[in-house]
């Protein structure tokens, strides 16, 4: 099983002390050993003088792994501060840092092998008895305050050190917590934005296939007829050629009007600058493929096809344009039939067919995102698409709700 992170646990690593928090601990901590050690006056030679020195100097030592091995450097910390008053400041010190770490395990097993250690060092130093031994003429009930009074000073000190550990490391792991917070909205945030940048891409490639395949199909039917025939009047040939300038013409409009809608700044949704085709646009569309030789009928059926809204009927035209486009390009002389019926609360159904003939891939090549397309603007809208090929037809369905 992996190891809970941080967030899951509420525990976080300690951050790196700055140059500044170094030298005040390190000096507050050297200060308060030289004073212990000139104030305490049980030495009463020079050994036991240097030996408290030395314990003082390996405890300064032993104090900088405080981070790497806290439980084990403060009960070896608590050991020589037993026997040795300068120890005592670093003895805190690693003490505090292990209850910044919030582990109540650890905490009580500290505390009771410090305490337990101090109470031997002091009952071997015989300053134990001295300080529990009662004052002279001092009554039963005076000595019970006295003890009370004791124990209750050094309880208070141990807590307070829990304590000031404790704050400590909740509020460090409250400001870890809230950076972590910050940097991970932060990557949401970024990958919120290339997600949508990559929906946006998606939309003005969809919107570039639809509007410019259906033109250049044109184009291209046009260009190979005159290619391959050589039976045309010039008057036909100069119709053909309008037409193929016409063509051109549209196409070129579509992709100024998609150019101008990336250059436009004042589009904060990324959507495609307006005007956009509809249905109400669809007989202008079947007269410029009939134009071009295509065979193309219209059943409609729309009761109150005013009141579509906008969206669906701007989505069928472009599923109908790439329906027609794909007949031209790859079954080219087959006629299509359309049939387009609906009313609101039932939705809209969309069934285009055409036979399935071969010959013209190498003419109009496909990109093969038309379809694709298709189906990301029905399946946003909520709605059914299907297509195939059915004895010997292609077929595509199409259900939107209205």
């Amino acid at each position: 099983m992996s190891a809970a992170s941080p967030a899951e646990t509420g525990h976080y690593p300690p951050p790196e002390l700055t140059g500044w928090q170094q030298t005040w601990r390190w000096g507050l901590c050297i200060l308060s050993a030289i004073v212990l050690m000139i104030t305490n006056t049980a030495h009463t030679a020079v050994v036991p003088l240097v030996a408290d020195l030395a314990g003082g100097v390996v405890s300064l030592v032993l104090v900088g792994f405080r981070r790497r091995h806290p439980l084990l450097i403060c009960v070896v910390l608590s050991v020589i501060a037993a026997v040795s008053l300068s120890a005592a400041p670093a003895a805190g010190w690693a003490a505090v840092s292990l209850c910044t770490r919030r582990r109540w395990r650890e905490i009580v097993t500290a505390t009771l092998l410090s305490l337990g250690f101090a109470l031997a060092g002091s009952a071997w130093n015989g300053d134990l008895l001295g300080a529990l031994r009662p004052l002279p003429g001092m009554s039963r009930a005076a000595y019970l305050t006295y003890l009370g009074v004791v124990g209750g000073g050094v309880l208070a000190v141990i807590g307070s050190g829990i304590a000031l550990g404790m704050y400590v490391g909740a509020r460090r792991d409250l400001v870890a917590s809230l950076a972590e917070r910050a940097a991970t909205a932060e990557r949401e945030q970024q990958i919120r934005v290339l997600a949508a940048r990559s929906e946006e891409r998606n939309k003005i490639a969809r919107e570039m296939h639809d509007s410019l395949a259906h033109q250049l199909t044109l184009v291209s039917l046009h260009a190979a007829a005159l290619a391959s025939r050589e039976d045309l009047t010039p008057e036909q040939i100069s119709q053909a050629a309008g037409t193929i300038q016409e063509g051109a013409g549209r196409a070129l409009a579509e992709l100024r009007g998609i150019l101008g809608s990336l250059r436009n700044t004042e589009e904060v949704d990324g959507r495609l600058a307006p005007p956009q085709p509809t249905l109400a646009d669809l007989a202008g569309l079947i007269d410029s493929v009939r134009a071009a030789g295509m065979r193309v009928e219209l059943h409609e059926d729309l009761a109150d096809a005013e009141a579509l809204p906008a969206p669906i009927g701007r989505n069928l035209y472009r599923v109908i344009a790439e329906c027609l486009t794909n007949a031209g390009k790859h079954a080219p002389g087959a006629t299509v039939r359309m049939a387009l019926t609906g009313k609101e609360g039932e939705g809209v159904s969309l069934r285009v067919t055409n036979a399935v003939r071969g010959g013209a891939r190498d003419v109009v090549p496909g990109s093969g995102s038309g379809l694709i397309g298709a189906d990301e603007r029905v399946e946003s809208l909520g709605g059914r698409i299907d297509h195939g090929i059915r004895d010997g037809e292609f077929v595509v369905e199409v259900w939107l709700p209205w």
